[in-house]
């Protein structure tokens, strides 16, 4: 099945959406009592000496589920393309939507959060989630691990010694897999239950949510397919492994 149109009326990027209000909803107030012991939350409200490249936590997993890191973009680091360091985030979507441990971001047009000021964001239980993180602006993550400052121009500039076979998550094509027609190594039936549901998302870049979307589709019944060109962002939900098929 196949569906084109905005991002925010997706079927791959809903789930994004609902764990980004969560993550907002969740995030305490000025309002709210204060939390006893160590916050969980840390915020860039404290002054650093200077901005820095690299920002996150090693381990991508945590325990507290509302464990939230804020940066301000130019305050805490530089502005640029950063991408997750860790590939794979534990625990994936085993409890469910609500209750995710997948790693969650969001980048906000203020450093006041709300979604009326959301830029882009999503959820990845793999991959390498890319963003491109502009002054003034808020970026918040939970579970992703570390993100690192890379330079743009050295994006995409051997897509043809790229990895040829990928999994579920967020991926950059032509950096994170090689271009062309892939196949999922798996059957599916379709229906939304474990181990028959398989859905992607292809993206024309990885800018924002006003990029194009180019095809929302699901497998069943059989494999999944899709072919990728270098430059898109390819986002896998449930599906396993894609393994890049000869050329024709």
């Amino acid at each position: 099945m196949r569906g084109d149109g905005a991002r925010r009326g997706s079927a791959v990027a809903s789930s994004a959406l609902v764990a980004l209000m969560l993550l907002t909803a969740c995030t305490p107030t000025a309002d709210d009592p204060p939390t006893p012991g160590p916050s969980t939350t840390p915020t860039s409200s404290a002054k650093v000496e200077s901005p820095t490249a690299t920002f996150g936590a090693a381990d991508p997993a945590g325990d507290d589920a509302r464990a939230e890191l804020r940066v301000v973009v130019g305050v805490d680091v530089v502005p640029g393309v950063y991408r997750t360091v860790d590939e794979r985030v534990p625990d994936g979507m085993d409890g469910g939507i609500l209750f995710d441990r997948s790693c969650t971001f969001g980048q906000y047009s203020d450093s006041d959060g709300g979604l009326d000021a959301l830029i882009a964001g999503g959820t990845a239980d793999g991959g390498h989630p890319t963003v491109t993180l502009g002054d003034g602006q808020l970026f918040r993550t939970q579970r992703c691990g570390a993100w690192e400052l890379v330079d743009e121009a050295d994006l995409f500039d051997a897509p043809d010694v790229a990895p040829t076979t990928v999994t579920d998550g967020m991926w950059l094509v032509g950096e994170d897999l090689r271009p062309g027609t892939y196949r999922t190594e798996h059957e599916f039936t379709g229906e939304y239950v474990e181990g028959a549901f398989c859905g992607w998302e292809v993206d024309s870049t990885w800018t924002d949510w006003d990029s194009e979307v180019l095809a929302v589709e699901f497998a069943g019944p059989g494999p999944g397919e899709v072919t990728l060109q270098t430059g898109q962002q390819f986002v896998s939900l449930e599906c396993g492994t894609w393994r890049l098929q000869p050329s024709e």
